[in-house]
């Protein structure tokens, strides 16, 4: 009983110890990045940075709680309605293509192939076209949730309201992207990528790409 006691006594003293000494470790090395060139101490210390020291020292303390630590991330995606990051960080995304097809004057046929694999075949009125984008950011803190930018529709002619407020429904100048796929979250901050117009060619095929959360268009 006493070797138990003595122990445990041991054990109250190094936690405060372990956790101070993890605290100046943390210092030292906000103080090292703050005087190295081109680093500055907010890209270092931060909320996502302070959340996982935290979560480290709790599973340090505790070793029991790592399992629900691994979870919580998931536990966030399923009520948030934001999917986790991937492990090997951001890769290049295809967001789908544009096929433009030989068409009668004033009317434009287009085909979109989404990633999901979908075609949709499809004719709207004018003389050129755009997609548009929505760019869905989560904050740093949630660093282990997923930004990402997804097709709302595509629209034909000038567009003379903002983007936002597109209609859900397609109409002959606006064919709608919009699938059950797209859940928004009280954690996205949505902005909209410019529109840029394309003038139908002979058979052209444009491809769009999410290459680091910026939008890239690449003619085939």
């Amino acid at each position: 009983m006493s070797s138990f006691l003595s122990s445990l006594y041991r054990k109250k003293r190094i936690v405060p110890a372990m956790i101070f000494l993890s605290l100046m470790l943390f210092c030292l090395i906000g103080l090292w990045m703050t005087i190295t060139d081109g680093v500055s101490v907010s890209s270092f210390v931060n909320k996502a940075n302070g959340i996982v020291f935290f979560l480290g020292v709790i599973g340090g303390i505790f070793p029991f709680s790592l399992p629900l630590l691994l979870i919580i991330p998931y536990i966030f995606s399923f009520f948030l309605n934001v999917p986790v990051r991937g492990l090997r960080g951001n890769e290049d995304k295809s967001l789908g293509e544009l096929h433009f097809y030989p068409s009668n004057e004033g009317v434009m046929s287009l085909e979109w192939r989404g990633e999901d694999g979908t075609y949709h075949i499809l004719q709207l009125e004018g003389e050129k076209v755009a997609l548009a984008f929505v760019r869905h950011t989560v904050s740093g803190e949630f660093f282990f949730l997923e930004s990402g930018i997804e097709p709302l529709g595509i629209v034909s002619g000038g567009l003379t309201i903002p983007v936002s407020d597109l209609p859900e429904e397609s109409t002959p100048w606006f064919y709608s992207l919009r699938s059950a796929s797209f859940q928004d979250s009280i954690l996205y901050q949505n902005t909209y990528p410019a529109l840029k117009y394309l003038s139908p060619g002979y058979f052209s095929v444009w491809s769009y790409k999410d290459i680091d959360g910026q939008l890239r268009i690449i003619r085939k």
